[in-house]
């Protein structure tokens, strides 16, 4: 299941809500650590996810596969994750409302189902035209260039 998730899309959060990150500072020596998952904070991740669900509520699926990290590239086609989020979005509707719900983090080791690293993620709680509420999960993961990139989007 996480493999599924894994894929479902991928852009870098700096781009999507603009202050992700600590302010811009002076290019970082080579040798400096990336940052951790905790510089990262919870309002603009919640943010950045509800920004990657608008652009799944506009059927835009392929703009978020070309945007992808290498790593959720790796994990699903293109041709795969779009016609995977548009079968599981399109029966359910509109979003009527959306509440976030829980932002929570992982770091995964090697040899596990996913790549390891450090993941992010935000539940929302939808409630779709269809009448039906179910849970929307976006995952980020902080890629080997220090970038939040978005590794995932499921309905459950």
């Amino acid at each position: 299941m996480f493999r599924t998730i894994l894929m479902a899309a991928a852009m870098t959060l700096p781009a999507v809500a603009g202050a992700q990150q600590p302010a811009p500072q002076a290019p970082a020596a080579p040798q400096q650590a990336a940052p951790s998952a905790a510089d990262v904070d919870p309002t603009s991740l919640v943010r950045a996810a509800l920004q990657v669900i608008q652009v799944v509520d506009r059927n835009q699926l392929g703009q978020l596969y070309d945007d992808a990290s290498a790593t959720a590239k790796r994990a699903v086609t293109r041709e795969a994750f779009m016609n995977n989020v548009a079968a599981a979005r399109q029966p359910l509707g509109a979003p009527a409302s959306r509440v976030w719900w829980s932002v929570t983090r992982q770091v995964v080791p090697a040899g596990g189902q996913a790549p390891a690293g450090n993941y992010m993620s935000v539940r929302f709680a939808t409630q779709f035209s269809g009448g039906r509420t179910m849970a929307e999960l976006v995952s980020f993961r902080l890629d080997e260039d220090g970038t939040w990139r978005l590794a995932g989007y499921v309905v459950q």
